[in-house]
């Protein structure tokens, strides 16, 4: 999978999306929940992204979906997709292992685990375009998760 670059598919204020390979990676910029004009203009690419789609990879500083934004997530996605969740939040990364049990495919992460992520969705090869995004992010003058510390 060498030689895959990113590619912009949604930015707002508090969202930002691309796509490297068949993974689509959703960074999260805020602290509770995504507005919901900003949800709805996410939730339109992810619909027309998701039959294409072998794993999501998140990037969130532990904030959450409301129950509404969740179900969209459900319909959208169903539960066949591997997702990845990188967050700051130790209690959602125990979280997510204990939904985990139950045979949903998702899994949490530590801040900057992206490699390990990827490896987990078995797409590792896709890690350096996924990583490099990341750091051009974390220099933009727009504040990023990808700087967020453990």
């Amino acid at each position: 999978m060498a030689g895959y670059s990113a590619q912009e598919v949604y930015e707002s204020e508090a969202i930002r999306c691309f796509t490297v390979g068949d993974v689509l990676v959703y960074v999260g910029n805020y602290r509770v929940h995504p507005p919901v004009s900003t949800w709805d203009g996410y939730l339109e690419v992810a619909r027309r992204l998701a039959p294409h789609l072998h794993g999501l990879l998140v990037v969130t500083q532990g904030s959450s979906l409301t129950p509404s934004q969740r179900a969209s997530v459900r319909a959208v996605f169903n539960t066949k997709i591997l997702t990845g969740v990188i967050t700051d939040s130790a209690v959602t990364r125990n979280t997510l292992t204990a939904l985990s049990w139950f045979g949903i495919p998702i899994r949490g992460f530590p801040p900057r685990a992206y490699r390990e992520a990827l490896r987990w969705m078995k797409r590792e090869g896709l890690a350096d375009a996924v990583e490099g995004r990341m750091n051009e992010l974390a220099a933009s003058e727009r504040p990023s998760l990808a700087t967020s510390s453990d």
